[in-house]
């Protein structure tokens, strides 16, 4: 009988944050391509950088304050500085 294994911290983290980002963010790593706010494979930021993104959203308003809380804000962040810059789908 086959069973499913649950997602690597890695992979629910690049869920996060395709699910959350990906609309407005480019991220090669995670595949995402939109162009709404920086490319953030150029942009290259530092974890506390990304946490503070999510927690006050853009100057532009396009991306809401709070667009993920708690663990799933720290996993995207902790997620987007290990790629950003690094890899490629």
């Amino acid at each position: 009988e086959a069973t499913e294994t649950a997602p690597t911290v890695a992979q629910a983290a690049r869920r996060l944050f395709v699910d959350a980002c990906g609309g407005g963010r480019a991220l090669a790593g995670s595949g995402a391509t939109a162009g709404i706010g920086p490319n953030l494979d150029e942009a290259r930021p530092t974890r506390a950088r990304v946490l503070t993104t999510i927690r006050n959203g853009s100057l532009s308003g396009a991306m809401p304050a709070n667009l993920l809380v708690g663990e799933d804000a720290e996993r995207v962040a902790t997620y987007v500085n290990r790629v950003a810059g690094r890899s490629r789908p």
